[in-house]
């Protein structure tokens, strides 16, 4: 699928009490991370808040741990960052190149 075409999330899931969940997973090696969102992930959570939860595990492979946040909570960190693909900038920008 293309990136417009996914839905934004992972997983689809409703409890017995008819709650919603729309679950973004990441997952690492590592004992820390910064989470990475595609714009689409990112409008998912922005659109669905309460109802969109970001599954992260940690030291997936040796002894892992499984972090659950709702992503309303996510919406007011103000330190995130975007990160603009290189195949994307450099398209852009090569017709441009300054060598001194």
């Amino acid at each position: 699928m293309g990136e417009s075409d996914k839905p934004g999330y992972d997983i689809e899931s409703k409890s017995e009490n008819n709650e919603e969940r729309y679950i973004e997973v990441k997952g690492t090696s590592d004992s820390s991370c910064d989470i990475l969102l595609s714009v689409n992930e990112f409008r998912g959570l922005r659109s669905k808040q309460e109802k969109y939860f970001v599954y992260v595990v940690i030291n997936a492979f040796r002894n892992p741990v499984l972090y659950v946040t709702r992503g309303g909570r996510l919406l007011d960190i103000s330190d995130t960052k975007i990160i603009i693909p290189f195949n994307q900038w450099w398209a852009k920008a090569k017709d441009e190149e300054y060598q001194p």
